[in-house]
C-alpha cells in the first residue's frame, strides 16, 4: 500500500508541470563573457535579442524557412558585475519560435554585438535543476566578444506591425523628421464674441451730497460752528436746513 501511495504521488508530482506549461519556470543562468578566450571581469550590461515568429495561444503553428521574415519574440537586458556573474531571467518562450538570438553587451563606452550566437538565449538542453523538487532551472551564457561588431551602427532590429497571420508584435510608427507627416494647420478663425448684457441692478444707490452750512449769525465762530453741525445732520436725515 505505501508502495502504491509512493507510486502516486510522483505520478501527480510529474504531472503538475504539464498541467502548468504556460507557467513561467524561474531560472538562474552564470553569465561568461569573454575576449579570445580571456575572461571579461569588467562591469557590464548586456542584452539578447532572439528572433524568429510568434503566434496566438493555442497550438504550434509550424512555418516553413523562407516563408517569413524572423522579427523580435524576446528580449531581456540584465547587468554584470563580473567574470561569472548570475542572473534571474525565466526565458518565457510560449508561442514562440525562435530562430536565431544576437547579444549586445556594453561596457567602458563601447557596445558589442554578437551576432547569432545560439537558437535560443540560453542552451536549454544543458540545463539542470538543483533537485526533484526545486523546479528551477541553472544554465549558462558563454558570449565571445573576438568577434563582436563593435559600436554597430544599427543596436536594434527593425519591428514590424503584428496581426494573427504573421505573428509580428505590434509597435508604434517612428518617423524621422524628415519623414513626420505635415501637421494640418489649426483653425485660428476668430469666434464672434457674444454681446455682454449689463447686470442689471435691483435698487439705485443714491449718494446724497451733505455739505454744514451755518445758519443765523455767521459773524460769532462759535454760532456759525453749532450751525453748521445742526444743519449737517438734518441733511442726513433728509430734512433741509
Amino acid at each position: 500500500m505505501k508502495t502504491v501511495f509512493t507510486m502516486l504521488l510522483f505520478a501527480m508530482m510529474a504531472f503538475v508541470p504539464l498541467a502548468n506549461a504556460d507557467v513561467t519556470t524561474p531560472a538562474i543562468t552564470t553569465v561568461y563573457i569573454e575576449n579570445d578566450g580571456v575572461p571579461v571581469d569588467d562591469a557590464l550590461e548586456y542584452s539578447v535579442k532572439c528572433f524568429g515568429y510568434r503566434w496566438s495561444p493555442g497550438p504550434e503553428i509550424v512555418k516553413a524557412p523562407g516563408t517569413y521574415s524572423p522579427v523580435e519574440v524576446y528580449s531581456y537586458t540584465a547587468s554584470c558585475s563580473g567574470y561569472g556573474c548570475e542572473i534571474q531571467e525565466p526565458y518565457y518562450l510560449n508561442y514562440r519560435h525562435v530562430d536565431y538570438c544576437n547579444a549586445y553587451v556594453t561596457m567602458n563606452s563601447n557596445t558589442y554585438l554578437v551576432e547569432r550566437y545560439g537558437e535560443n538565449p540560453v542552451e536549454f538542453s544543458k540545463c539542470t535543476n538543483q533537485n526533484f523538487l526545486d523546479r528551477t532551472r541553472r544554465c549558462e551564457l558563454k558570449l565571445d566578444l573576438s568577434n563582436a561588431e563593435v559600436n554597430p551602427d544599427s543596436i536594434l532590429e527593425p519591428d514590424v506591425p503584428y496581426n494573427d497571420d504573421t505573428g509580428v508584435l505590434p509597435v508604434p510608427s517612428l518617423y524621422n523628421d524628415d519623414d513626420m507627416p505635415p501637421i494640418p494647420p489649426e483653425d485660428v478663425t476668430p469666434t464672434p464674441e457674444s454681446p455682454v448684457s449689463p447686470t442689471p441692478t435691483r435698487f439705485a444707490t443714491v449718494t446724497p451730497t451733505l455739505s454744514i452750512r451755518p445758519v443765523g449769525d455767521v459773524t460769532d465762530p462759535l454760532t456759525a460752528f453749532v450751525s453748521g453741525i445742526a444743519c449737517f445732520f438734518q441733511q442726513l436725515f433728509g430734512q433741509s436746513c
